[in-house]
């Protein structure tokens, strides 16, 4: 019986991904414990002359800490195999990011796939001057160390994570005088490409507002890893939900948390700080549980 169930739920995935198959994605992220194992060797190749958070914004990824490194990090697969990785400023108001990859892999299809991934213009990415050769190496191995290490590979450590008080301020957002909200950078945040909902292509990003009226943001969920309380640190928090954000504007808010079950006077607290902040609420769609405001 078993046996039975197995074979026709492969059977079914297999229908299901020949009539909507999945876009490959443009990057795959990896976790930062192999940056030793898959940067040994690696030269900076370049640079992206923006700063951190707006290439988290533009990637729908957010840098991490690397175990022996001051800088904050990203570690990358791109499609067509090569791993690079990212290596931004200590302060979130500077930027450059520094781009590392193995010098057997063609630089010119690296710059053209980060360009791509990260929705950059040509004159975002600089690429330093000798390694600008858009040639692989002699032995035409392009990528393929990349794909021999894959297998091997630590994974994602599983359980939620608990960011260091340092990661948590880097998700930090305020609200301006004109009631956008900002990165802690300065910049306009935007979460078109966020991916913390259950619903496809909701633009959605988690939140949580502390008890000081303080916002922070995290442009992922990832299910058993990131949530809420990572965004906390486990601590006490008002109110946790999503919102979708474009050039700084909010447009829809919920309080969607497992961690922090929503009540109504929460809900009324974070819509009065909203308001006293000059947020134009009534642009806003709202889905609160805890109350019969909710979007179709």
């Amino acid at each position: 019986m078993e046996n039975d169930i197995r074979l026709f739920l492969q059977q079914l995935a297999k229908e299901l991904r020949y009539l909507y198959p999945w876009q490959v994605p443009s990057v795959l992220e990896l976790s930062l414990d192999n940056w030793g194992q898959l940067m040994a060797g690696a030269e900076p190749i370049g640079k992206i002359d923006l700063r951190q958070l707006d290439v988290s914004q533009r990637l729908g990824i957010e840098f991490g800490e690397v175990g022996g490194r001051r800088e904050p990090g990203l570690l990358l697969r791109l499609r067509s195999g090569v791993v690079v990785g990212l290596a931004a400023p200590t302060s979130v108001a500077d930027s450059g990011i520094t781009i590392f990859t193995v010098p057997e892999a063609d630089v010119s299809r690296v710059r053209d796939e980060i360009i791509l991934a990260a929705a950059l213009q040509p004159t975002d990415i600089e690429i330093f001057a000798r390694r600008i050769d858009g040639q692989s190496s002699p032995s035409g191995r392009d990528g393929s160390r990349s794909r021999s290490l894959l297998p091997d590979l630590t994974p994602q450590a599983s359980g939620v994570e608990r960011w260091s008080p340092q990661r948590i301020a880097r998700h930090r957002v305020v609200i301006d005088e004109e009631g956008r909200f900002r990165t802690i950078d300065g910049g306009v945040l935007d979460t078109r490409m966020a991916s913390a909902s259950w619903r496809p292509n909701a633009e959605l990003a988690l939140f949580v507002m502390d008890p000081h009226g303080n916002f922070y943001v995290s442009l992922r969920r990832v299910i058993s890893r990131v949530h809420h309380s990572t965004l906390s640190g486990g601590g006490p928090v008002t109110v946790a939900g999503e919102l979708r954000v474009r050039d700084g504007r909010l447009l829809a808010m919920t309080d969607h948390s497992g961690h922090y079950p929503p009540t109504k006077s929460d809900n009324q607290i974070v819509l009065g700080e909203l308001q006293r902040r000059g947020v134009r609420t009534t642009d806003v769609a709202f889905d609160f549980a805890a109350t019969a405001n909710r979007w179709e």
